[in-house]
């Protein structure tokens, strides 16, 4: 519980946010009521990658929803951003790979639903008032804009660490780490779009259709 709250207070304290501008360039946006998530890829990274932007279409959506689409769609952008600049450097990350370093793409799906799991046990009863309630649906909202900031966070790959060894899961190198960082940062954002619909009464529709397909199965039962 302490290491949730110590993560907590270092995501609020980053420059990550502002409001709910996100510190990043600018990647959604909406044009005729259609939001649009558009990443730009890094010059140097485009030979790689093949493209000089990551688009997707998000639909005629809430503001609020399209900014939880978004955070996804980051995450996902950056984790092909962080592959392409290591095959540029020379540096294996593990990403993408069939064959991963110390620990298998089951183990890191099961890490991520267990660690979702011990969220949503310490996650307390929504608030009786609105104006909580509101409160309670912005820090969550907040929470996600920090998370969604990249896998080479600190505090994030700190986090990851501890959660493996808890599992006890070996990550022998940095891939293996950027790999169990990426997927606790899917649970945390997974988590915390669930929070927030909560708070907005809607905690029965959120459980029947997850943000994430890995988090189908109902999480507050042990994986």
């Amino acid at each position: 519980m302490g290491k949730i709250k110590g993560l907590k207070r270092h995501l609020l304290q980053s420059p990550a946010t502002v409001g709910d501008e996100m510190s990043k360039p600018q990647r959604l946006f909406c044009r005729g009521g259609r939001w649009t998530f558009r990443a730009y890829v890094p010059e140097e990274l485009r030979p790689i990658i093949g493209k000089r932007e990551i688009w997707k279409s998000l639909g005629t959506i809430s503001h609020r929803e399209a900014v939880r689409l978004s955070h996804i769609e980051s995450v996902k952008a950056d984790t092909l951003f962080a592959e392409a600049r290591a095959k540029l450097t020379g540096v294996d990350t593990g990403i993408g790979h069939d064959e991963p370093a110390g620990v298998s793409d089951a183990d890191l799906q099961q890490l991520a639903r267990s660690y979702l799991y011990s969220l949503e046990r310490q996650t307390p009863p929504v608030p009786f008032s609105q104006e909580e309630r509101e409160a309670r649906r912005d820090a969550a909202d907040d929470q996600a804009a920090a998370i969604a900031q990249g896998i080479d966070d600190a505090g994030l790959q700190s986090l990851a660490k501890a959660a493996a060894q808890e599992r006890r899961l070996r990550l022998i190198d940095g891939r293996d780490i950027l790999r169990a960082t990426e997927a606790l940062q899917r649970a945390l954002l997974e988590h915390y779009a669930r929070d927030a619909d909560g708070a907005e009464l809607k905690e029965e529709r959120v459980r029947e259709t997850p943000r994430s397909p890995a988090f189908k199965e109902p999480s507050r039962q042990l994986p």
